[in-house]
């Protein structure tokens, strides 16, 4: 059995998730239209360039889920997945994901995005393990915070290396073998924890090898 590895954006999305949920604040005014949008595009910008300071910028994306309620949150959630979401939904990503799901395989979706917008988006894939970004909660609100380590570049591997751990009953009593679909999404520059020599410590626990298939898909047309 093998634990497929799935990146979200650009990936087996046709774009952003994270800065298509800010576009869509800005275009309905939830934020300060131009403001909102100008903060957002610099903070892509930054990703994008490899760049991005990550605590900056979600105490950006997360003031919004602070300020307001969840009934709205979840509205606009619900509305967002049909105007921005659904529509980018890569045809060959889905046949990806269904050709390891007939193989028997574990699917598990890796992202830097919020678990607030992806959990519904995995939801949407028909992917039930989700590695994100979680924004802290109390008492039914967000906080504005984020909880635990921040799933982005090195937080991937300890968070991934956490999760393996987590379900080592459910996969790690077969031979494990990663595979890593599109192994990031735009160039490999902006994915230093891919290359990093952290993998090895995913370990096959049958054979004490390590175990890792790099499924490089990211000049595959997606």
């Amino acid at each position: 059995m093998a634990l497929a590895i799935f990146d979200l954006d650009n990936t087996l999305l046709g774009g952003d998730s994270d800065y298509l949920w800010g576009r869509y604040l800005a275009e309905n005014a939830i934020v300060d239209p131009q403001s909102y949008h100008d903060t957002n595009l610099a903070f892509y910008n930054d990703y994008q360039s490899g760049q991005l300071d990550i605590n900056a910028f979600l105490q950006f994306v997360f003031e919004p889920l602070a300020k307001n309620s969840m009934k709205d949150l979840l509205a606009w959630r619900a509305d967002y997945l049909q105007q921005k979401i659904l529509p980018i939904i890569l045809p060959k990503g889905l046949e990806l994901i269904e050709q390891h799901r007939q193989q028997g395989d574990t699917l598990l979706i890796i992202t830097a995005t919020n678990s607030f917008l992806t959990t519904p988006i995995a939801e949407l894939l028909k992917i039930d393990n989700l590695i994100a970004t979680d924004p802290e909660m109390l008492d039914g609100r967000y906080t504005g915070k984020v909880f635990g380590v921040p799933s982005f570049q090195h937080g991937k591997v300890e968070r991934l290396q956490h999760w393996l751990d987590e379900h080592q009953q459910e996969v790690i009593f077969i031979a494990i073998r990663i595979m890593i679909c599109r192994c990031w999404s735009r160039s490999i520059h902006q994915s230093p924890w891919i290359l990093t020599t952290n993998w090895p410590k995913l370990r096959d626990n049958v054979t004490g090898k390590s175990s890792v298939c790099v499924n490089n898909c990211y000049n595959s047309g997606f």
